[in-house]
């Protein structure tokens, strides 16, 4: 005989709203083989900041952690509990409007599904219902053992298809997760319809294990959220980032899957193959498109689904970037110094600011988001120095320049001549910094590349083939000035003049300029130090080296080949360019 059993259920929080319909599924069993009790099973929604490792709500943190150097002061907060919020608010991070029951014959990764049961809940509340819970006697003789009660709540009337009791174990249960469709604005939360209206919802687990044996027993749920929120707020009284007025934040590295069941998770989690790594994440934007946002930059919060890292013991503030996984999840600030509106075919960046700041519970060790987790980042920016790794600034080294030379003899001696037989060490004089992306092309007039194009000619047929003598292997600068000092030949070079007048905002030739196409040697250090990043890259690169007596240039593959290639080739045969710059002309504080 089967009998019915009284659920009683208590959720912190939430109070009455509308009838649901639609994706709100109505009470489906799969009925057990065996004889059901009445049991008291309770409900609660922990609050933010529970620790997983906290059964309880003691388990909860609240906390304000803050670190300084001299180029930013962040702050992290663990968003409080607010009880100036009205009783009667429901909203994505509180509402129920459907729950899951799963019962699993034992308490191991092989535990077969025993049964499974979804409930409709008006409201948008969960309401005292009555429930199927089979007696847990399936060890051996028919005696009795733990089983795994698991609740998720919000979920689609397809989502539990493939489970199927007697078949599906808990390990299958675990692969259970959702995937972020492309422009997907509401990832990781998902719609429901309720009485005729989208809903968006969260979706929340929790479990227990325990021995129902008789009548009158009593468990109880604590529900945590699967997803963790986080909200952002920048500022700075820099006065030389005053030029800065276009900021683009963007949060990068969040993973495109949502599971289920977000308990009993370890580092590192969701681990993407090899192969799906390129697609396996996606980022957000929180500023305009394009033309970015002034600051500063408040109350920007997004919803991201849990992403656990392996914690990093040695790592401080300073080396946060350099030691963080590869697959963390982390804030980029980058803030853009624009040509006036009306200079030149294209917005130029003239100059910039970059930053990336991985997520987690502090701002040293940890790299994890966690679930159940809303934390607010107060970030003051202060300067952008490159002794700080949370400062992105491409420095491969000393690449540009004239060769040095120098003994060790009492102390490192400069040498005026590189073939002075005291010299014990060569070096370049010049240190370069490249630029965070490629260049496109920027001008629309005669003799030119397709404007915006970024696969350009290092020369246009227009005229007779001149090099200029930019032939130098090692100083880049050089090179581009003799190829964009005359005005009426400038426009030929489409590789330099996306540097030149790309970067540099310069509309005609012969102006000063500090962005330049790098020399073969310049772009030989920067991929040597850029190689980890070999994906972000384009497949070959143009240098501003021309080969003396022939129509050709050298270029640098993203597998670092360096070969030459003919200065005015098709279409199939056009490379990219990646400018550079001299950073100690760059203010740091």
């Amino acid at each position: 005989m089967i009998r019915i059993l009284t659920f009683s259920i208590c959720v912190l929080c939430l109070v009455s709203g509308g009838c649901t319909d639609d994706d709100m599924i109505s009470s489906t069993s799969t009925f057990f083989p065996i004889e059901t009790v009445p049991v008291k099973l309770t409900l609660s929604m922990e609050a933010y900041n529970v620790s997983l490792a906290g059964e309880t709500r003691a388990g909860r943190e609240d906390f304000v952690l803050s670190v300084s150097n001299s180029d930013m002061d962040i702050e992290i907060v663990g968003t409080p509990i607010t009880r100036a919020t009205p009783a009667t608010v429901i909203n994505e991070e509180n509402a129920i409007y459907n729950f899951t029951v799963l019962q699993f014959a034992g308490t191991t990764a092989d535990a077969k599904l025993f049964g499974k049961t979804t409930y409709p809940c008006p409201n948008g509340i969960i309401d005292t219902k009555s429930v199927d819970i089979a007696l847990t006697t399936t060890g051996p003789g028919g005696a009795a053992v733990k089983h795994r009660f698991v609740v998720i709540t919000n979920t689609l009337s397809s989502d539990f298809n493939s489970l199927l009791v007697g078949t599906s174990s808990y390990s299958d249960f675990q692969n259970l997760n959702f995937v972020r469709t492309e422009n997907d604005p509401l990832f990781p939360l998902r719609q429901l319809s309720v009485n005729g209206q989208r809903k968006n919802t969260m979706m929340m687990c929790g479990f227990v294990d325990a021995v129902i044996a008789t009548s009158g027993k009593q468990i109880a749920i604590a529900l945590q959220r699967t997803v963790a929120k986080v909200t952002f707020n920048i500022d700075t009284d820099n006065v030389d980032f005053g030029k800065f007025g276009n900021w683009d934040v963007s949060l990068m590295n969040i993973p495109n899957k949502s599971y289920f069941n977000i308990l009993g998770r370890k580092a590192v989690f969701p681990s993407p193959d090899a192969k799906e790594r390129s697609t396996f994440y996606w980022e957000k934007l929180f500023t305009t498109p394009t033309l970015g946002d002034p600051l500063p930059i408040k109350e920007k919060a997004s919803y991201i689904p849990i992403n656990l890292q392996q914690t990093v013991v040695t790592s401080t503030l300073a080396t946060r970037r350099s030691n963080a996984p590869l697959g963390g999840t982390y804030l980029q600030i980058m803030g853009r110094q624009m040509t006036e509106p009306g200079v030149g075919s294209m917005p130029i960046v003239l100059d910039f600011v970059l930053y990336q700041i991985f997520l987690g519970k502090n701002l040293t060790t940890d790299f994890s988001v966690y679930p159940n987790y809303n934390l607010t980042y107060n970030i003051h920016l202060k300067g952008r120095s490159e002794d700080d790794s949370n400062v992105i600034r491409l420095i491969p080294g000393s690449f540009s320049g004239s060769l040095k030379a120098s003994s060790d003899l009492g102390g490192t001696v400069s040498l005026s001549d590189i073939k002075d037989l005291k010299a014990v060490r060569w070096e370049y004089s010049k240190r370069i910094e490249t630029y965070f992306a490629d260049s496109p092309f920027p001008w629309s007039g005669s003799g030119s590349d397709d404007l915006g194009a970024y696969k350009l000619r290092w020369f246009a047929p227009t005229v007779a083939y001149n090099n200029k003598e930019a032939t130098s292997l090692t100083d880049g600068y050089s090179n581009t000035q003799k190829l964009q000092s005359n005005g009426s030949t400038f426009v030929y070079y489409p590789a330099a003049l996306a540097c030149y007048m790309g970067l540099n905002g310069n509309s005609q030739a012969a102006q000063a300029f500090n962005w330049y196409l790098p020399s073969i040697g310049e772009l030989i250090g920067t991929w040597i130090s850029s190689s980890s990043m070999a994906s972000q890259q384009s497949p070959s690169y143009w240098s501003s080296t021309a080969r003396k007596d022939v129509q050709q240039a050298f270029i640098i593959t993203n597998e670092g080949e360096v070969k030459t290639a003919p200065v005015s080739g098709d279409s199939n045969n056009r490379h990219y360019v990646r400018g550079c710059r001299n950073p100690a002309t760059v203010t740091t504080n």
